[in-house]
């Protein structure tokens, strides 16, 4: 949530030409109303569209920073550093990017439970996993290859588009919007874990409307917010 905020408000102040930085914290705040009523969704089928939306602006802004990377891999202002294909000092930094790229295992179940079809699960699970390794090295791949060991500790949007433009802070806002869509169902195998063992079986109305579970569940966004 604070990564997100952050990045929206630079846009904001892009667009609307203020030179006021307003507090962070204040940023937050004015998000979170809209980061309860998607945590409120207490039925799996119903984040799909959630998901959905965040997988077509994330897949937007990440063929527009490819393809800008590409046109301008010649340009001579480009900054670069050395490829290096394989250190040993960076495999445990490798494998912790790895398993951090394949975060949503805490969603198995879930989804298992929600399917129509679970038998179906197995061949959805290995499509999904070898689709997001092809994406994964056809987007990184190409883009260390152009700029180097120079992108190691710096943000890769930062470098490869054009700073301070409205199509930086857009493509920005996309991923943003991206993280904010993933939020709740990421989130949803969290609220069930903890709502098992704060409300007993059968307890409160599991609607959309039930107004203790809703309230557990703003307290344990606020807390992933600090």
């Amino acid at each position: 949530i604070k990564h997100y905020s952050s990045r929206i408000y630079p846009l904001y102040q892009y667009t609307n030409h203020i030179e006021y930085n307003l507090a962070l914290g204040c940023w937050i705040a004015i998000w979170l109303p809209v980061i309860f009523g998607i945590s409120w969704i207490k039925d799996m089928k119903y984040l799909v569209y959630s998901s959905v939306v965040g997988h077509i602006t994330l897949g937007f802004g990440l063929c527009y920073t490819l393809g800008h990377a590409l046109l301008h891999a010649d340009d001579p202002y480009i900054e670069r550093g050395d490829v290096s294909w394989a250190e040993f000092k960076t495999f445990p930094q490798f494998f912790g990017v790895a398993v951090y790229a394949f975060e949503g295992i805490g969603l198995m179940i879930p989804i298992l439970n929600a399917m129509k079809n679970p038998d179906k699960f197995q061949f959805v699970l290995d499509v999904t996993y070898t689709f997001c390794a092809i994406l994964f090295c056809g987007f990184a791949l190409p883009i260390y290859l152009i700029y180097g060991s120079y992108l190691r500790h710096i943000s890769t949007i930062t470098v490869i588009l054009t700073p301070d433009s409205w199509v930086t802070y857009f493509i920005q806002f996309l991923f943003c919007v991206a993280l904010l869509c993933s939020y709740p169902v990421q989130m949803y195998p969290v609220f069930q874990i903890a709502e098992g063992y704060v409300f007993a079986a059968g307890e409160g109305f599991p609607s959309y409307f039930d107004l203790r579970r809703n309230l557990f569940r703003a307290v344990i966004v606020v807390f992933t917010s600090l």
